[in-house]
C-alpha cells in the first residue's frame, strides 16, 4: 500500500515483487500513481503495470494489514526518519521489511520482527526465508509509539496496561 512518486520506487517494488513470486510467496500490493506520472512514464516508453489511480479507504488498508504476515517499507529517497508504514506495521504486530537502516538503533527494533534490506543501485537484497517463516517477537516499546500513547501524553493522562 503506497504511492510510486518516482520511477526508482516503482522499480524497487517491482523487483521485490518478482523475488517474492520466484520464492513462492504471496505478494499483494496497491500502488498508487498520479495520472500525470503515469502519462509521463508512458511518453518515455515505460508502461507501469498493476498500478492504481486511487488510494484505498482506511478500512481497506486495515484489511490488507490484517491478512499480511509482513509489510514492505521502501521509503522515498528524500525522506529522513521513519515512515508511518514503520509504525503501522509494527503497531499492527506485523513483521517489517525496510530499507531504512536506522531502525536497528531504535528501542522498538527486534531482529525477529524487523528485517533491513538493501535495495537499489544494483545492491538488492531480500529477507531470508527464515525471517519470514519464524515467529515474530515484538518490542514492548511499540506501545510508546501508539496513537493512544501520543494522545495520552498530549492530554497529560497517565496510561497503564495495554487497554483497548
Amino acid at each position: 500500500v503506497g504511492i510510486a512518486s518516482n520511477m526508482r520506487r516503482y522499480e524497487q517494488l517491482a523487483e521485490f515483487e518478482s523475488w517474492a513470486r520466484r520464492s513462492g510467496l504471496r505478494f499483494n500490493k496497491h500502488l498508487v500513481v498520479s495520472p500525470v506520472f503515469f502519462v509521463r512514464m508512458l511518453s518515455r516508453g515505460k508502461w507501469l503495470r498493476s498500478v492504481r489511480f486511487r488510494s484505498l479507504a482506511p478500512k481497506e488498508v486495515v484489511e490488507i494489514y490484517g491478512s499480511a504476515k509482513a509489510i514492505v517499507d521502501l521509503p522515498n529517497n528524500f525522506q529522513s526518519g521513519f515512515t508511518m508504514r514503520t509504525f503501522e506495521a509494527l503497531g499492527a504486530y506485523r513483521k517489517l521489511i525496510t530499507t531504512n537502516e536506522a531502525v536497528v538503533n531504535e528501542d522498538f527494533y527486534t531482529p525477529e520482527s524487523v528485517c533491513v534490506i538493501v535495495n537499489g543501485a544494483g545492491g538488492e537484497s531480500f529477507p531470508e526465508m527464515s525471517f519470514l517463516q519464524s515467529q515474530p517477537v515484538f518490542s514492548p516499546a511499540i506501545e510508546r509509539y501508539s496513537l493512544r500513547a501520543w494522545i495520552s501524553a498530549l492530554m497529560g493522562w497517565s496510561i497503564t496496561g495495554s487497554g483497548s
